[in-house]
């Protein structure tokens, strides 16, 4: 999607509703074509007509309205999802089975930009480049339908084990969660005082359920972590990940709408409609 010189897209910043109808994934909005896996879910699964209003969009955030078909018609200007000023993310100790993908569908639904995985020290499983390579694919295949599902214009970055500590150097504010440490929920302020560096980033690191090695937490002064708390309980890692991007999607949310527009909680404004749908 090309952005005019103003600095805003063709027909405006907004963000897909469900009125819109379901949310499909292209590879050109210029030309788009429905890809045959998603064009038989929606044919056959979501029983979509030739002709019902669907949307089209990039994974960048960039969307328009159109009409259903292999070859979609009626295009409707392109318009760009808002772009968060604080974008959040959870980093999760690789766990077992199919939980990875639970946690990713649910983060990608919640809102959350970065979902990534690394390997603690008192982690039981392992990946290793060609089983990341494999995990990689399947994670994002999970979260570009749990995108579609939620009517999320933007995909969220996949982040595996070796890329991990590059990501945190490009964190403003780093959290570790730890139980029995002061409550996220009143660390919020952390995020305000980054309002001086510009766009902010936020992550929250979940530990491994045998919790984390001391040599992980005393290196947290010198690798500018601070702790917060995700309640009094023990919480196995895939509760901590969910639970930790449900409250950063929630505070994220409550400063944006308290923050005047252009603030760092805030982002571009788009439109708001009332419905009864969870997303």
């Amino acid at each position: 999607m090309t952005v005019p010189a103003g600095g805003s897209p063709v027909g405006g910043w907004s963000q897909p509703e469900q009125d819109d109808g379901p949310l499909v994934f292209v590879a050109s909005l210029e030309e788009p074509r429905i890809d045959d896996p998603d064009l038989h879910h929606l044919s056959t699964v979501l029983r979509v007509r030739d002709g019902s209003p669907i949307v089209l969009a990039d994974g960048a955030g960039a969307w328009r309205r159109a009409t259903f078909a292999e070859r979609p018609g009626d295009l409707g200007p392109l318009l760009l999802e808002p772009v968060p000023r604080v974008e959040i993310g959870v980093m999760c100790a690789v766990i077992k089975g199919d939980r990875p993908e639970m946690v990713t569908r649910q983060l990608t639904e919640l809102g959350v930009d970065h979902i990534g995985w690394f390997h603690a020290v008192h982690g039981v499983v392992r990946w290793g480049s060609e089983r990341s390579s494999r995990q990689r694919g399947r994670l994002e295949r999970i979260a570009r339908e749990a995108a579609m599902q939620c009517r999320r214009a933007r995909l969220p970055g996949i982040v595996m084990p070796a890329e991990v500590p590059a990501w945190w150097n490009g964190t403003t504010v780093r959290w570790r969660a730890v139980k029995g440490a002061p409550p996220l929920l009143t660390r919020w302020d952390d995020v305000d005082r980054g309002r001086g560096w510009g766009a902010v980033r936020v992550g929250v690191a979940v530990g491994p359920e045998g919790g984390w090695a001391p040599a992980e937490v005393g290196a947290e002064s010198g690798g500018g972590f601070l702790r917060v708390g995700l309640g009094g309980r023990m919480l196995r890692s895939e509760t901590a990940a969910v639970g930790a991007g449900s409250l950063l999607a929630a505070l994220r949310d409550a400063a944006a709408r308290a923050d005047p527009p252009g603030s760092v909680a805030g982002g571009r404004p788009h439109e708001s409609r009332d419905g009864d749908a969870a997303c």
